[in-house]
């Protein structure tokens, strides 16, 4: 008779282990599953939807090749600068954030047309996205390319060179790494030297005025058309110290 319980007490052990491994190795195998999926999408689908995700530390997954810097560019409008440099820096990941939904899906078309897998669209406002997602110190380079001047006096806490605003850029920037903006407005060129003469001894920088750009610029099909009349480019190039 003991043994006979001894015996029913071993059988039910053995099920219980029996049932855990099943569920471990079930959860596993599900888990996986769930993570290839969420890889794929999140390595080949052109628009990167960070809300859906935890705050990534490692930027160099959202590439399918190996890549080993993070650069970012504000504003992306129709995608041309965004597919330009994914394809030039084919060893960087590239992110583009861009607020309008109609300028969202065109850039996503471009980027698929000229297979920039290692490019992605940020649907959403910059500041708070950076604010809220990214990490310090782990963008190489910013592009701010001709952004929206905000030129009434009252918006101008809309600049992304602002202060305040600029700050938290400069935050989400490694030590030596750079920021490059170009801008035809004179009212924004004087809101960004104003911003960088108070962060003093943060930041080291350039500036030029052009009435053509340089090669090494990329030129957008707006910059060519404001080249033809006549307007003035101001270019800064800045570096975290």
């Amino acid at each position: 008779m003991k043994l006979h319980k001894k015996c029913k007490h071993l059988k039910y052990l053995l099920v219980r282990y029996v049932k855990r491994i099943h569920q471990d190795l079930l959860r596993q195998t599900i888990g996986k599953i769930i993570f290839r999926k969420a890889l794929y999408e999140i390595q080949h689908c052109p628009i990167f939807r960070i809300y859906k995700y935890p705050k990534l530390l490692d930027y160099k997954i959202l590439s399918p090749y190996k890549t080993t810097k993070l650069f970012v560019e504000a504003g992306i409008g129709n995608g041309e600068q965004l597919a330009y440099l994914a394809n030039y820096y084919t060893r960087a990941t590239v992110i583009g954030f861009e607020i309008t939904n109609k300028y969202v899906i065109k850039s996503a078309n471009r980027l698929k047309r000229h297979n920039c897998k290692n490019a992605k669209i940020i649907h959403g406002d910059i500041m708070e996205t950076l604010a809220k997602f990214f990490a310090d110190a782990v963008i190489d380079r910013c592009y701010i390319t001709c952004p929206d001047p905000w030129p009434k006096r009252k918006h101008i806490k809309h600049r992304l060179v602002y202060f305040e605003n600029f700050k938290i850029i400069l935050s989400k920037i490694k030590p030596k790494g750079t920021i490059q903006i170009i801008t035809d407005n004179v009212i924004y060129q004087n809101t960004l030297v104003n911003t960088l003469k108070q962060l003093n001894n943060q930041v080291n920088y350039v500036n030029q005025t052009y009435k053509t750009l340089p090669v090494k610029y990329y030129k957008t099909k707006y910059i060519k058309k404001w080249e033809q009349n006549n307007r003035n480019f101001y270019v800064f190039e800045i570096e975290k110290s």
